[in-house]
């Protein structure tokens, strides 16, 4: 019986999951420094003390407050890459990464459950939509409107309790990849920000659905295009009144934010919509739904199954939420895991 080749031998342009051949780059990196952009800058599972560079560099920007953070997904195939990048209140604009080494001997085994090293960084980009590497799409947008604004520190003990952690630094194509890291640090943000001024959502996945199994559908690739859902209200839970479509791109802001297909295949963007924190958590789930579904359809090289990799990486985000919030003075533990959760969980009407 033939052996069964990997998806990624399919595809003999594309570089392995998750490489950092862009960073490295000579021609990128000489024009970084023709823009006077700070260079890359790796976190790593350091102590946290004068010394450290990721330390440093937030000593050197500890009185910076957040602007607006956002969960970005680059355009390019086939691994459709996601990252973060946030503003301050000084005009500079930064992104977080997930890759792995540049110079990686064994870049395949980020298939395995041992996985690679992880080569997560910060580094400083000209705007927001930067398109320096890849152009992206915004996925999620979050403002932040209260005085005062959240500090640094936010986004940086969210990467420092990843870092932390034995599993989640390591970088795994199927479950601790960038999708995970970047929506990790967002889910961390948003939910401790909401903590601060309305001293609710304790837990990470407090208050969220299961989602229908339009969600789902086994793409051709990574990318998950998903159509904004319209929601309708029962009980204070969202429910979704018409199924979804593959023919539109989903965007959300805090407010949320919709995409679409025009004629010609570009992205249009559309009016800005309001959204809770409720409703961001609901997507995300959605999105990590579709990627383990996906992840399973590669069984024989992954190892693993769609239950697996969601259970995985839903309590991870948990775990790492809470390490976060007690590096964050929040004070608050979770107080039940989300496979509790999915054990209880049903469908709601109209689902």
């Amino acid at each position: 019986m033939p052996k069964l080749k990997s998806p990624f031998t399919l595809l003999p342009s594309a570089p392995p999951p998750g490489s950092s051949h862009y960073i490295s780059n000579a021609v990128i990196i000489a024009k970084r420094v023709a823009l006077g952009l700070e260079a890359p800058l790796r976190i790593k599972d350091l102590p946290w003390e004068p010394g450290n560079p990721f330390y440093d560099w937030y000593r050197w920007h500890s009185s910076a407050l957040l602007v607006r953070i956002q969960l970005r997904k680059e355009q390019k195939a086939p691994f459709f890459h996601e990252y973060i990048a946030f503003e301050l209140d000084d005009k500079r604009y930064f992104r977080i990464d997930r890759r792995q080494l540049p110079n990686e001997e064994s870049p395949m085994d980020c298939t395995s459950e041992k996985g690679v090293e992880a080569y997560d960084t910060i580094e400083e980009i000209t705007s927001l939509d930067d398109s320096m590497y890849n152009p992206s799409d915004c996925l999620v947008e979050v403002y932040f409107t209260t005085s005062p604004s959240p500090c640094l520190g936010l986004i940086l003990d969210a990467c420092s309790a990843i870092s932390h952690d034995k599993r989640a630094r390591v970088y795994t194509v199927q479950r601790y990849n960038c999708y995970f890291y970047a929506q990790t640090i967002l889910l961390c943000i948003c939910t401790a920000d909401n903590l601060r001024v309305y001293r609710t959502s304790l837990n990470l996945w407090d208050t969220w659905t299961e989602i229908r199994p339009d969600l789902q559908p086994y793409f051709p690739s990574v990318h998950v295009l998903v159509e904004k859902p319209k929601y309708s209200y029962q009980d204070g839970l969202p429910v979704h009144a018409d199924p979804p479509t593959r023919a539109s791109y989903f965007s959300i802001r805090w407010p949320w934010r919709k995409t679409s297909r025009d004629e010609n295949g570009g992205h249009r963007p559309r009016e800005m919509q309001e959204a809770n924190l409720k409703e961001i958590k609901t997507y995300l789930l959605a999105m990590i739904r579709t990627h383990s579904l996906r992840a399973e359809q590669y069984k024989f090289i992954l190892g693993c199954s769609a239950e697996g990799v969601e259970r995985d990486i839903t309590e991870k985000m948990n775990y790492i939420w809470d390490r976060h919030s007690a590096r964050s003075g929040i004070g608050f533990g979770l107080n039940h895991f989300v496979s509790n959760a999915i054990e209880n969980m049903n469908y709601l009407p109209g689902l």
